[in-house]
């Protein structure tokens, strides 16, 4: 709970100094926030977009400078994001109808100055100058459709660079991968062909041609960069991430944390009592984990986990809703992934509802029955028979900004959609 403000959820990345000292967290809605008290707080980074927050990158040996893709487009900060430049990569209005949205972004550990780029049509693009300038270097065949394991199209790439000169890049859109061991991005391979769960994409930092990746039907490690594949474990992870001193790596689902302090040869289980939303970060002694009213924070490998969410808003607000009939409550919807939000205290505290919502609408009460709502989104009609404890989805479509129920016969209802 986070009082009188919604909570930020659905983090695509958290990533931050080796000692945590200064740590990011990217939301899919919310935009980008930052934490320098290891998690006590966290200030909102403001950013002209903040919609599509899909990957975040920092400047090898300086954390306070840092790339960002948001809305498909990448900005610069050097002062650990009190301000931003947009800069050159991406066009979302183009005039040949080819529009390049940056899903994926690397910058090379060994040169400060090597920035990487994938748009959403495939082509790769190199930075020498840190990203002020950047070159079309090859076109790769990406997919972009939908990832089963993902409720929407699949914008979360991830992009690992080379480790060293002469070493291997490796990408995944999340349906496939590819290797680039040229030294310039030119020429790419084909390494794993099944879908996989892009955030899951790690490199061992004590052996950058150990490799591991969750996949549809497991977890896999690779000890030649990506030539080769080998099934170690059964989880279906859909996040992961490798402690900077590689001394642990963890995986997570939507209950629990997978620990390794061998290379992933072998795993503990950590159940949490929390429901996960992907986004997990490894420091020197401490792990943060996105879920569904915020981040959570772990000092001791996942045995125990305190809430660290204080300052992490949803400013996406689209709807507020009092309850007709019953005193104190209220239901305020949000814009893209933050999803609807339920006050019993008139907006002291708000909980997040179990169920994915994209664009929130509306949300509207049934005149004659108490407990029953309906929430209209960009893409899908839900009902809730329980007050929103329980949802199913009664339709899908696309758009609908017209929605009313009858007050005197409340089983008939008007929908209008904009298709």
């Amino acid at each position: 709970q986070v009082g009188g403000l919604m909570p930020a959820s659905n983090f695509s990345s958290i990533v931050g100094a080796s000692d945590g000292s200064v740590v990011y967290a990217a939301s899919m809605l919310t935009g980008i926030f930052r934490t320098e008290d290891h998690g006590q707080s966290w200030s909102t980074l403001r950013l002209n977009t903040t919609h599509m927050m899909s990957d975040v990158v920092l400047a090898p040996g300086d954390p306070r400078t840092l790339i960002v893709s948001s809305g498909g487009i990448p900005y610069r900060s050097r002062d650990a994001g009190n301000t931003w430049e947009q800069l050159p990569l991406g066009d979302l209005d183009p005039s040949d109808g080819y529009s390049e949205e940056v899903f994926g972004l690397g910058w090379a550990p060994y040169d400060a100055e090597r920035v990487y780029g994938i748009v959403s049509g495939g082509r790769v693009y190199v930075s020498q100058d840190g990203g002020t300038t950047f070159e079309a270097r090859a076109e790769l065949a990406i997919n972009l459709t939908h990832n089963p394991s993902y409720k929407g199209m699949n914008h979360f790439w991830r992009l690992l660079p080379e480790a060293e000169p002469g070493g291997t890049a490796v990408f995944t859109d999340g349906m496939s991968m590819w290797t680039s061991s040229d030294g310039e991005l030119r020429e790419w391979v084909p390494s794993f062909a099944s879908p996989v769960e892009s955030r899951t994409l790690l490199r061992d930092p004590l052996d950058p041609d150990h490799l591991l990746i969750g996949a549809t039907d497991g977890v896999y490690s690779s000890p030649d960069a990506g030539q080769t594949w080998e099934k170690i474990d059964d989880f279906l992870p859909t996040v992961g991430a490798w402690s900077p001193d590689g001394g642990l790596v963890a995986f997570a689902d939507a209950d629990r944390l997978y620990l390794s302090s061998d290379s992933g040869a072998t795993f503990t289980e950590k159940p949490f009592d929390f429901e996960m939303m992907p986004g997990l970060g490894l420091f020197a002694d401490e792990a943060f984990l996105g879920w569904n009213n915020g981040i959570m924070r772990t000092t001791d490998d996942g045995t125990s986990w305190t809430d660290g969410s204080v300052g992490l808003v949803d400013g996406g607000m689209s709807v507020v809703t009092p309850h007709p009939v019953c005193p104190n409550r209220v239901i305020v919807g949000s814009r893209c992934t933050g999803g609807v939000y339920e006050s019993v205290d008139w907006g002291s505290d708000y909980d997040h509802e179990p169920f994915f919502f994209h664009y929130v609408m509306g949300i509207h009460y049934d005149p004659r029955v108490a407990d029953r709502i309906w929430v209209v989104s960009d893409d899908t009609v839900a009902r809730s028979d329980d007050g929103g404890a329980t949802w199913r989805t009664v339709l899908t479509q696309y758009h609908f900004p017209g929605f009313a129920v009858d007050p005197e016969h409340s089983e008939t209802i008007l929908l209008g959609s904009v298709a």
